[in-house]
């Protein structure tokens, strides 16, 4: 079974509608008011009640105990939803059921793929997901849980693959669907239109999309003003705390000097004492 996710707004659903257009049904009704869709809705709701304990216990049993036999009994070659990296416990529960897992991984740059979704706020902002520092780390926490548990997989950029049929092709194929390369070239370029995408990198890398995140007020700005130098000292004093003791544990006694010098010189910097 494959499972294609990804970020919210990052090409999973051209995907979905891809694989559909082929005969590959994954499942859900297709929104043309956000121009995505296709999430099975069991598959949703078996993944928001793991992303609901997972947040709130930090392991998922109940949920995947409540849903085991319905998750085996998929019968379905193609399932989309985003919600599979919401937490990396997710994947995991589901590969313990499914050995057959093959998973098609999407990524955006994740200024553009929040700024997507809030041009649909109210079916598509989710208020844990709306920073880029979580995306980054959904992806990097998506990626071990594929490597760890040697799930076969691969990785699309959105939206470089729009004018990419011929890896999509390979892609798709390598992870098991099968179809003709001449079949797929025309149902991509019936479906695919470039025109849709609202925000994108521009030639120099940099976002199109507005800044992410509220405006610091000047209170906030002065007291992270004063907070920073304090981090400053904190983090090298835990640095040479830390470097003290592999020292100990070494028997190699470390120059006394240094570490006066070190934290004086921090001192002068930021006017701490």
């Amino acid at each position: 079974m494959l499972i294609i996710t990804g970020p919210g707004r990052s090409g999973t659903s051209v995907l979905a509608r891809f694989c559909e257009s082929l005969g590959y049904q994954p499942g859900g009704e297709w929104c043309d008011e956000i121009d995505a869709g296709l999430e099975h809705p069991r598959v949703a709701a078996i993944n928001d009640a793991m992303f609901r304990e997972a947040r709130t216990t930090g392991r998922i049993v109940d949920a995947l105990a409540a849903n085991r036999a319905e998750i085996a009994s998929l019968d379905l070659q193609v399932i989309k939803d985003p919600r599979f990296t919401y937490h990396p416990l997710i994947l995991r529960s589901w590969r313990q059921v499914r050995p057959d897992l093959t998973v098609l991984l999407t990524y955006r740059n994740p200024e553009l793929s929040i700024a997507s979704r809030k041009r649909h706020r109210e079916h598509l902002f989710i208020k844990h997901k709306a920073r880029p520092e979580t995306l980054k780390c959904d992806l990097a926490d998506s990626i071990e849980v594929l490597l760890d548990c040697e799930i076969p997989h691969a990785m699309l950029l959105f939206p470089n693959f729009l004018k990419q049929y011929d890896r999509v092709h390979r892609t798709l194929t390598d992870l098991g669907l099968s179809f003709s390369e001449r079949e797929g070239r025309a149902e991509w370029d019936r479906i695919v239109d470039e025109k849709r995408v609202h925000f994108r990198t521009g030639g120099d890398g940099a976002s199109t999309a507005p800044a992410v995140g509220r405006e610091v007020s000047r209170s906030e700005g002065m007291l992270r003003a004063a907070l920073g130098p304090l981090k400053a000292l904190a983090c090298t004093c835990t640095l040479i705390a830390s470097v003290q003791a592999k020292s100990t544990a070494r028997s190699e006694p470390i120059d006394k000097q240094v570490s006066e010098v070190k934290i004086r010189g921090i001192h002068e910097k930021t006017g701490i004492h």
